[in-house]
């Protein structure tokens, strides 16, 4: 069994929810998604913990990191403006995407990992997936992928990395932005073209089983993006697009882990957080979680 590390990312302000969805809380635990996320990654066998954070988040991780008597394993690494043009850091009023959180901390990860969202729900059979493909394979890195309709928002459009799949390796990964129901069809927008999408296409919901390795990769592209900046105030360096980027260009194979049986959920808007709190109910009464993690 080799060593691992849960990288958490918790740097987002959450413009579209209405504030800092990674510190909500929710019964009957009374407990953060992440803390669900660090009982399922434990029972799982990791065994490092590393939280991407804020000036407003990074207090509340150092808390919790003593509640779990985490403290000597884990660390908070702050998402900073390093490399950044000055004059842009006037200008830009959120960070600079998930892509450029993993580069921010690719200096605290010395084992595979794997990297999550701090306000997402992944289920125990994402990290067990994870840890078993880490065991099994020495190189190779690796997304979870959940079918679209399963990780849809019923208060709003969402955004996905939808994935396409050839011999269980993905080939692709591109970003749909407005992505919702439209009567029987779940519509999407791609390149200002507005298309009907597959609900069962496996997407991308920053789910990766990735090593140290492709740091010297990650750090190429985030060179490349400032170079081709031209909006600073709004454009982001999506870990998505990277990925496939160095898949690509290093001939590094990305192998698809399916979680189709497994449960997603996300908070996207703050009326989501109804539908969370009843899910989270429901996998606590089927014995999934106990009813208090101290």
């Amino acid at each position: 069994m080799v060593e691992k590390t849960l990288v958490i990312l918790a740097a987002g302000r959450g413009s579209r929810f209405g504030g800092l969805k990674q510190l909500q809380t929710f019964q009957p635990q009374g407990a953060t998604l992440v803390e669900y996320a660090l009982w399922d990654a434990i029972q799982a066998g990791f065994q490092h913990f590393v939280a991407i954070v804020s000036a407003d988040t990074q207090e509340a991780f150092q808390a919790l990191w003593a509640r779990w008597k985490l403290s000597s394993r884990s660390q908070c690494v702050r998402q900073t403006d390093e490399g950044i043009p000055k004059n842009w850091q006037w200008i830009r009023k959120k960070p600079w995407g998930t892509g450029q959180a993993l580069y921010a901390v690719r200096m605290a990860i010395h084992t595979p990992f794997v990297l999550i969202n701090a306000d997402d729900f992944y289920g125990a059979e994402a990290y067990q997936c994870t840890a078993s493909f880490f065991d099994k394979n020495s190189n190779e890195i690796a997304c979870v992928g959940y079918p679209l309709e399963t990780t849809l928002s019923p208060n709003g459009s969402v955004s996905r990395a939808l994935c396409t799949i050839q011999n269980d390796y993905v080939v692709q990964m591109e970003e749909y932005e407005e992505i919702q129901r439209c009567g029987k069809t779940i519509e999407g927008v791609c390149g200002h073209q507005k298309v009907i999408l597959d609900p069962r296409q496996p997407v991308s919901v920053n789910f990766f089983a990735l090593r140290p390795t492709v740091f010297p990769f990650l750090e190429k592209q985030w060179e490349r993006f400032l170079q081709q900046v031209t909006d600073p105030a709004q454009e982001e360096f999506y870990l998505p697009n990277a990925i496939q980027a160095i898949v690509r260009e290093q001939n590094m194979p990305l192998q698809l882990l399916k979680n189709d049986n497994g449960r997603w959920f996300g908070m996207t808007y703050a009326s989501d957080q109804a539908r969370v709190q009843r899910m989270l109910f429901e996998e606590t009464q089927k014995g999934h979680y106990p009813r208090s993690f101290f």
